[in-house]
């Protein structure tokens, strides 16, 4: 009579690395967009409430080294706010509001 051999362990194994690489993913995910919208509302001043564009840019297409998102909002003054955001850690990288007719930074933050 040959002896069985037990394969569970290995199976075990694949198993548990299998769940720890899943979550780990999950809990790794850059801010989305309404999250990073929201945050740069908070950040900036109380009258740029109308969003002009939010766009992604990936870890390899800045200097930073770190995934961001830039959101412009705008104000009824024709001025827009500009901030920079780490989609991970959800601080504030830059922040500028300028003159929507001249282009002028008017403050930096």
């Amino acid at each position: 009579m040959e002896k069985e051999t037990n394969n569970r362990g290995p199976w075990t194994l694949v198993a548990v690395l299998s769940v720890i690489l899943i979550v780990g993913l999950l809990l790794n995910q850059p801010m989305n967009r309404d999250k990073a919208i929201e945050k740069a509302k908070e950040f900036a001043p109380a009258e740029f409430e109308e969003v002009i564009s939010a766009q992604f840019i990936p870890i390899n297409e800045n200097q930073l080294g770190a995934e961001l998102w830039e959101i412009q909002l705008g104000n009824d003054d024709n001025q827009k706010a500009i901030l920079t955001i780490n989609a991970q850690s959800e601080k504030l990288v830059e922040g500028k509001i300028i003159d929507g007719d001249t282009g002028e930074v008017l403050d930096e933050f």
